[in-house]
């Protein structure tokens, strides 16, 4: 009986010290929603998403992205979004300019539940949420408006293989299919980044959150990040950008 008391305390106490995933992980791995955060990509049945080239239809005409803020937005919230912007206006050929009269654009909201977003450009008004609740960071601004401009997460590359070890028995069951790659990838100018803003973080849908990693690096003392811990996009983010839209 004792043995069983002192087991049970112990399993209790290993529980309590697991460190607790926090808000801005959970408003961008949403379960429900493709590779975490993707409300559907352009030119693909809702619900049957997957990793793709995208058409040039499907891109921004001339990398002009025309936007608007919603209702929920602040001040604040505003200035934040303006800067992450700034990563693609002195990077690469990219443009976010307010909408006049548009038909496709995007909305930009935090009262929407998660960070999440679009790839591509699907035609008339598209959200991007940025959730007040867990989303209102510099790097997850840059992450979403990413996917907008037509990006998927780095760690679905074809050959992430040689970068990364992708843990499965670490992962939630039936979220798994977040992690597969996208075999009709093409290189854009750009080698693999553990630092690019749409590489998820070691515990992307893991069991056990800060303990049980679900992509681990193969390189030695390297360590991945989630977007929302990093300051903006890289340089080779800003060169697959500026290969994918010519420019």
């Amino acid at each position: 009986m004792l043995r069983l008391v002192l087991l049970t305390a112990a399993a209790v106490a290993a529980v309590a010290a697991s460190p607790t995933m926090p808000l801005a992980a959970k408003a961008l791995y949403n379960s429900d929603l493709f590779q975490g955060d993707i409300k559907g990509v352009a030119g693909q049945e809702a619900g049957k998403e997957r990793a793709a080239i995208l058409g040039s239809s499907y891109l921004w005409p001339g990398g002009q992205v025309p936007y608007v803020f919603g209702s929920s937005i602040t001040s604040g919230q505003r200035n934040l979004i303006l800067d992450a912007m700034t990563d693609y206006h002195s990077l690469t050929c990219v443009r976010f300019v307010p909408r006049t009269s548009e038909h496709d654009y995007i909305e930009i909201v935090s009262n929407d539940n998660g960070c999440w977003s679009y790839v591509g450009k699907i035609g008339g008004m598209q959200r991007v949420s940025l959730d007040v609740n867990g989303c209102m960071y510099r790097g997850t601004a840059v992450h979403e408006l990413m996917h907008a401009v037509g990006f998927f997460h780095e760690q679905t590359r074809n050959d992430r293989d040689s970068y990364v070890i992708i843990h499965y028995e670490n992962i939630i069951a039936g979220t798994s299919y977040n992690f597969d790659k996208d075999t009709n990838w093409q290189y854009a100018g750009a080698d693999y980044n553990y630092a690019s803003i749409m590489h998820y973080g070691m515990y992307a849908f893991s069991t056990n959150w800060g303990v049980a990693p679900t992509i681990v690096p193969t390189q030695s003392g390297a360590t991945i990040l989630d977007p929302y811990d990093k300051h903006g996009m890289t340089s080779s983010d800003a060169t697959q950008i500026k290969t994918l839209y010519s420019c």
